[in-house]
């Protein structure tokens, strides 16, 4: 990439200046075939919106690098940004990423005649904005428009300020003229036929993809569905592993352009409000789908993942599967060899093979599974799993923090899950889509906790009293937690059974698939004590933790934060930064990374440091030498002396709300900032 500057200059005096990235390349595309500078690059990506669970459609550059970081692990080189154009920033990434990208009118669904001077003019700027980015490759005039002389009327405009960009229509059946191709947009398998119609004849797709909600799950031999009603995420991974294995495998040139729907969930009017079709969910958590692109997108780099994790507890079939791109795969389940398969091994529907699926036939057994998957070179995953229906026992778990549960309700028994609280997971195991309920990040207060899971409880017909005993063996008091929805009152039976506000608030998800406040009330119980809760027609779970071990923070996607963090990483907007006393007495070095990972600045030895304005300033400057006048989002590692973070990890109120803890780089002490900077051109 290059920067281009065009000056205006009166009399010798610098009056204007603007600063324009540009890139170089030519590229070709046929119906069997995409070149780039002369090298054959098939595209392969996805349908990307302008929105996010936290911020709608009021996405900052954050969230946009966060959702690029999502592209570029994934192995994608290909974007089609839809139904509108998308911030400048958006494109702006793409260009120093080396990501395709497609970009189009907000002319989208089966219309009337939207022809006018306003529309016209939307178009205009679109192109004119854009069609410096090198990024951009192509200009899509709408989508699944059947007034074909909208999609002319807005190709012909295009044409006549770009001609240089190929112009394309993402069609449902309708083929207007003015374009120079039709894209299609197909869901076999999905809003009828078989999950094996694909490609359907055609060469250029711009949407293809199938539901997938994490809290409803079906055995994976099953291969049921209702859209919008029904979304179960096996059905979505085994719609989704015949795609990607003609697409990667079994027919590339055949597709030279494919985007699939979506890269994120969005907001919709489709299954409880949502378009489930993402490989990510509304928040991030990737999909199991999401590992057998990456497994087939990016072969030179191991991957091992068991499918399911948080599908944690299950009843019927007895399988595992597993997703990798390694050549064989061994399991074991609570230290037992179940056997190895070979890729090619697995079939789908129709008896063809799919690369890359590794599938093991009743290998659970009743209680607490521990599965290992590995290929015998070191890349390994792990999964625990709980099964209660028909099979032989597995071994006493003799880890457990509670005995002697029981439900007061027949209907909805209660199951201890020996695994620390995940992010994003579900709250209920019961997966029929009646409970759809799940986590969203986790209090640090709650850093290792288990929690007790049943189906759900705001259902009057399920709602249970629940009790268990202390396991006399711990060696510490256990922390019991009662974690439930928001109410104009707390309900007595929390109170009257002795628990206290713990005053840790935040947000998790109802049924409907909206976040909604809970609150968090605890109980320090000593070993062998009888814990002994009433329940009401609210959601609620019961966590349970031993006294003390909890610790701050946690990431969004279900990786736990580490206990004794020697870093923290703060999420902010702006130039003034507000850094905790204890860690800016003990700054070592700062240093600011550009969004390709590349030093760009050092400041080494500032000790002391209290007010980092006027540093972050020159950051400013020293950004803009090496981007433009574009805001880009940096990270700026501080790092500091071990005991300054010690300090702050005994004061955690401390911290500010955004704080989360972790590890610097390279194991060493720092504080991460992901920090948009605009060009300071002075």
């Amino acid at each position: 990439l290059y920067n281009v500057y065009t000056e205006v200059w009166v009399d010798g005096v610098l009056k204007d200046m603007v600063a324009q990235r540009i890139g170089l390349r030519y590229y070709s595309l046929t119906t069997n075939n995409f070149t780039i500078n002369g090298v054959q690059k098939f595209l392969r990506g996805a349908c990307l919106h302008e929105e996010n669970e936290y911020k709608g459609n009021a996405v900052d550059s954050l969230t946009v690098k966060s959702q690029f970081d999502a592209v570029q692990d994934l192995g994608m080189n290909y974007v089609r940004l839809v139904h509108y154009p998308h911030p400048e920033f958006t494109y702006t990434i793409a260009d120093e990423l080396g990501i395709a990208i497609s970009t189009e009118t907000g002319d989208w669904g089966s219309g009337p005649d939207i022809r006018n001077a306003d529309r016209d003019n939307n178009v205009k700027e679109m192109v004119k904005q854009k069609f410096n980015h090198p990024s951009v490759l192509f200009w899509c005039a709408g989508n699944e428009d059947s007034f074909a002389a909208n999609v002319t009327r807005w190709a012909f405009i295009i044409d006549s300020i770009d001609g240089s960009k190929p112009v394309y229509f993402a069609s449902n059946g309708a083929n207007p003229p003015g374009v120079d191709f039709i894209a299609v947009n197909i869901y076999g398998g999905w809003y009828g036929g078989a999950l094996t119609d694909f490609p359907q004849g055609d060469h250029y797709i711009s949407e293809s993809g199938a539901g997938g909600v994490v809290a409803s799950h079906q055995d994976y031999k099953s291969a049921t569905w209702t859209y919008d009603t029904w979304e179960p995420e096996e059905y979505q991974s085994l719609a989704n592993e015949f795609k990607f294995n003609y697409l990667f495998n079994v027919n590339p040139a055949y597709v030279p352009l494919y985007s699939h729907w979506l890269l994120f969930d969005i907001c919709d009017t489709k299954y409880k409000g949502m378009n489930s079709k993402g490989m990510l969910t509304y928040a991030g958590l990737p999909k199991d789908c999401y590992y057998i692109w990456k497994a087939k997108a990016r072969p030179a780099t191991p991957l091992v993942h068991i499918c399911g994790k948080h599908w944690y507890l299950r009843t019927g079939e007895r399988d595992v599967k597993v997703y990798s791109n390694r050549a064989s795969i061994t399991l074991s389940v609570n230290g037992i060899n179940k056997g190895s398969k070979s890729d090619g091994a697995y079939t789908t529907t129709n008896g063809s093979v799919v690369n890359d699926v590794f599938f093991f036939d009743t290998v659970l057994s009743r209680g607490r599974n521990v599965v290992i998957a590995q290929d015998g070179a070191g890349n390994n995953d792990t999964a625990v799993i709980y099964f209660t229906g028909t099979a032989p026992d597995a071994p006493a778990d003799n880890s457990e923090y509670i005995t002697n549960l029981a439900s007061g309700n027949a209907n909805n028994p209660a199951y201890f899950i020996n695994i620390p609280l995940q992010a994003q997971w579900p709250v209920y195991y019961q997966c029929d889509g009646n409970a759809d309920n799940t986590f969203d990040s986790i209090p640090g207060v709650l850093t290792n906790a288990r929690w007790i899971a049943a189906r759900r409880q705001s259902d009057a017909a399920l709602t249970t009293s629940l009790s268990f005993r202390i396991n006399a063996v711990m060696t510490a008091d256990a922390d019991v937690f009662i974690m439930f929805t928001r109410q104009a009152s707390v309900p007595a039976w929390i109170t009257t059974a002795g628990f206290t506000n713990t005053n840790s608030t935040g947000r998790w998800r109802d049924n409907a698939l909206n976040l909604v406040g809970y609150q968090l009330f605890k109980r320090t119980y000593t070993p062998g004590s009888t814990v002994s809760l009433s329940g009401s027609a609210i959601d609620f779970v019961v966590m349970v933790n031993r006294a003390g071990s909890s610790g701050i923070g946690s990431t969004p996607g279900g990786t736990l934060m580490p206990m004794k963090p020697s870093s923290f990483t703060f999420k902010t907007i702006g130039s003034n930064i507000i850094v905790p006393r204890e860690i800016a007495s003990g700054i070592n070095s700062i240093a600011v990374y550009n969004l390709s990972g590349k030093l760009v600045r050092r400041i080494i030895g500032r000790k002391n440091i209290i007010n980092l304005k006027k540093r972050f300033q020159r950051f400013q400057r020293c950004v803009y030498r090496a981007f433009g006048n574009h805001a880009c989002a940096l990270t700026i590692t501080i790092s500091c002396r071990p005991a300054a973070t010690e300090a702050l990890w005994r004061r955690p109120e401390r911290l500010p709300a955004s704080a989360e803890a972790g590890y610097g780089e390279g194991g060493r002490a720092g504080i991460c900032f992901k920090y948009p900077v605009s060009g300071v051109r002075n």
